[in-house]
C-alpha cells in the first residue's frame, strides 16, 4: 500500500512494506526459472520470422536452463549460462539436420539433381517450333519450355524422345515406336 505525503512544495510516496502487496508480486516473475522460460519463448517466437530452423535451439538450452535450475536450485549464473550454451549448440549440432528433413522437407543435392536428369532420358518432349541439326530450338517437357538440340531436323509439333541433357538443354531425336507393345 502507498501513500502520498504532502511536505511543503514537494510530494513524496512512501509504500507499506508491512505485508500490502508492494513489490512481492513482481519478485515471483524475477526468479531465475521463469525468466529462462520467456527467454526461451522469446526465441520460440523469433523462429516464425527468422528463416533457418536455428533459433529454436536456443530456445530449447533455455527451456533445459529452466528445467535444470526448477531440478536443482539456487544455481549460480555461470551454471545457468553454461547449460544454456552446451544444450544450445548440442541440440543444434544433432538436432538440426533432422529437424530441418521433418519442417522444412527434403532439399534436392547434387546426387538427386543427378538421378533426376537421368530420369529425363526416353520421355517424351513435344517440338514448339522446327529446327534443323546442330541449331537450338524449344520443346515442351513437363510444362515447362526447354532449349533442345537435335542431330536430325525437326517438325514443329513433332513428339520427340529426350535422349540426354547438358545443364538446360536436352538432346531429343525422333520418337521411335515401341516395338513391345
Amino acid at each position: 500500500m502507498s501513500t502520498l505525503v504532502n511536505k511543503g512544495s514537494t510530494i513524496t510516496k512512501r509504500f507499506d512494506t508491512s505485508g500490502g502487496v508492494g513489490m512481492s508480486g513482481f519478485e515471483d516473475y524475477l526468479r531465475p526459472e521463469v525468466i529462462w522460460c520467456l527467454i526461451g519463448l522469446v526465441f520460440l517466437f523469433a523462429e516464425f520470422f527468422i528463416p533457418g530452423l536455428v533459433i529454436v535451439f536456443f530456445a530449447v538450452g533455455a527451456f533445459c536452463a529452466a528445467a535444470a535450475e526448477l531440478m536443482y536450485g539456487e544455481l549460480s549464473v555461470n551454471i545457468q549460462l553454461a547449460i544454456f550454451l552446451v544444450t544450445s549448440v548440442a541440440s543444434l549440432a544433432l538436432l538440426r539436420r533432422v529437424a530441418s528433413h521433418i519442417f522444412l522437407g527434403h532439399k534436392e543435392g547434387e546426387a538427386d539433381l543427378m538421378r533426376n536428369i537421368d530420369s529425363f532420358v526416353g520421355d517424351e518432349a513435344l517440338a514448339i517450333e522446327a529446327f534443323n541439326p546442330g541449331e537450338r530450338g524449344r520443346v515442351e517437357f513437363h510444362g515447362s519450355t526447354w532449349s533442345a538440340v537435335s542431330k536430325l531436323p525437326v517438325e514443329k509439333g513433332q513428339v520427340l524422345s529426350i535422349t540426354g541433357q547438358e545443364n538446360l538443354v536436352l538432346y531429343v531425336g525422333p520418337k521411335t515406336p515401341d516395338l513391345d507393345r
